[in-house]
């Protein structure tokens, strides 16, 4: 009996220590292997690049990755900026992957729409904060990871975030984690252009401020003015319709109490729905209209309730 439970206890002792040696699950979902430490995620193989020849970008810090990237993409260099991505996840998903095609719609979005915090970024191996308040919790921490936008996708929102590798017999480099650039198809997809822009000239598709293009800042007034003059028609007709109308009546007194408020709403809704149709706006461009667009159509809406 002694014994049985002598190699009973030693069963559950080889147990607990192989369960203790067994590869660890990062952060990101990265299998790494035993010694990761909080600034590196230690991985079997780093997959980026096209494997013709050795990265050629500066991927030592989060800084170096983005602006080395940004600098390969504004070339058209993508099987340079492929050394930026890693492909881990989609190489599992799909058979073929054209690596630089996924390299030029990351650089897309990077470029269209992620408004890049540059003063943000670190410029340390470490990605340690050294500026940042006493009170900040991730004040002088060692970073592994690091997230630098977010972006909406259906009901969800999934971050642009930056991942510290190292391979045996490697140096740390950071990379768009595999999650990432797992997630690109399906945000270019979003955020891509649309039939309409691929039609326009190249220089119109150029970036001119924040994330919007110049055809962006061409059509975005002529947005304004469409939603105006639909507001001005919806003006109008209410005030013919109230035209030898006694106020004092149901009809006209309705009529004068919705007047403001269906003429802001036709205005709103116009705006709304050309912008939707036409433009995908994202970044500062999308932050600032978002709350004046459902200013307008809470006002329209309230000053109706209010009007029955």
């Amino acid at each position: 009996m002694i014994i049985s439970r002598l190699a009973t206890l030693a069963a559950f002792v080889l147990l607990c220590i192989a369960g203790a040696n067994a590869p660890l699950l990062a952060q990101d979902g990265r299998q790494v292997e035993q010694g990761s430490s909080p600034t590196v995620y230690k991985i079997e193989a780093l997959d980026n690049g096209t494997g013709q020849e050795p990265p050629r970008l500066f991927l030592d810090t989060p800084m170096g990755l983005i602006e080395s990237f940004m600098v390969a993409g504004e070339r058209g260099d993508w099987d340079r900026a492929t050394a930026a991505l890693d492909y881990a996840d989609i190489e599992r998903s799909e058979a073929q992957v054209d690596r630089q095609r996924l390299a030029a719609q990351l650089y897309h979005l990077m470029n269209h729409t992620v408004a890049i915090d540059w003063a943000a970024l670190p410029d340390r191996p470490d990605a340690m904060d050294i500026d940042a308040s006493s009170k900040n919790p991730m004040a002088g921490v060692s970073r592994r990871s690091l997230s630098i936008a977010m972006l909406e996708l259906g009901d969800r929102r999934v971050p642009i975030r930056l991942s510290r590798v190292q391979e045996p017999g490697g140096e740390p480099v950071w990379v768009f984690s595999r999650q990432t650039v797992a997630n690109v198809p399906a945000l270019y997809d979003r955020y891509g252009p649309t039939q309409f822009e691929k039609m326009l000239p190249a220089p119109l598709r150029e970036q001119a401020a924040w994330t919007l293009a110049w055809w962006e800042l061409i059509v975005l007034p002529l947005v304004l003015i469409v939603a105006a003059l639909a507001g001005l028609l919806t003006y109008l007709g209410i005030r013919r319709l109230r035209e030898g109308r006694d106020e004092d009546t149901k009809i006209g007194g309705v009529l004068q109490a919705i007047h403001l408020p269906v003429t802001l709403l036709a205005f709103a809704g116009t705006f709304a729905l050309v912008r939707n149709s036409v433009l995908r706006l994202s970044g500062p461009a999308k932050d600032l209209l978002d709350p004046f667009q459902l200013i307008l159509v809470i006002a329209a809406i309230l000053g109706m309730a209010l009007a029955a």
